[in-house]
């Protein structure tokens, strides 16, 4: 019987620290997935957060939604031209065009789309 406990004890140390090296590194990896996942959902709910506000003009937006979507264009550039773009659309679409002559507007329209057409 003694032999056998001499002989066990190497496998139960060698099985200890396997387990010391797995159980970490696990831990360490679910904690980085959690992470991953955490960081996710902030960027899913700053996108969120800037889903209307995006179709308004910045003159409506508070200081606070100011911040949220310069956070949100910072990372996202494509978003960004996009907005800059509906925006120019807004602004030629404006009220105060009807006193321009209908030549300028047409010259106005084509820029905005030329602008549009070199982003996609």
């Amino acid at each position: 019987m003694g032999r056998k406990k001499k002989e066990r004890q190497p496998v139960e140390e060698l099985f200890s620290t396997a387990m010391s090296m797995l159980v970490p590194a696990h831990i360490l990896e679910y904690f980085e997935m959690w992470d991953a996942q955490e960081h996710m959902l902030s960027e899913l709910e700053l996108l969120r957060r800037v889903r209307y506000a995006i179709t308004q003009s910045p003159n409506k937006w508070s200081e606070n939604m100011k911040n949220t979507i310069s956070q949100v264009f910072e990372k996202h550039n494509d978003l960004k031209t996009a907005y800059q773009i509906s925006q120019n659309f807004k602004h030629w679409y404006d009220y105060q065009n009807h006193i321009k002559s209908k030549e300028e507007i047409k010259i106005n329209l084509y820029k905005w789309y030329e602008q549009a057409r070199q982003v996609t």
